[in-house]
């Protein structure tokens, strides 16, 4: 489904059905597909656009504080370490 969806970002034009019919003609080669996809969408500024507002968005309404619950540590921990990846990486 991230196939589907990545090509259908960066060809809107094309419909469903041959968005479908590419995937399977390069079933054989997913996984490359798969990665050049990946970059294509990296080096989009589509997905640059996106991430930036993600981060925008989690900065701002992230809870802050300090955890009451292992959980909520655990998912502050995880949060953050994401945020920086992803500053890191744009």
């Amino acid at each position: 489904m991230a196939v589907f969806n990545a090509i259908k970002v960066l060809a809107p034009g094309l419909k469903d059905g041959e968005i479908t019919a590419y995937i399977d003609e390069h079933a054989e080669d997913y996984d490359q597909l798969h990665d050049e996809l990946e970059a294509e969408l990296q080096r989009s500024a589509f997905f640059r656009r996106a991430a930036s507002r993600w981060t925008s968005l989690v900065e701002t309404y992230a809870p802050r504080g300090k955890a009451k619950t292992e959980q909520e540590k655990i998912q502050q921990q995880a949060l953050n370490d994401t945020l920086e990846k992803m500053k890191k990486s744009l």
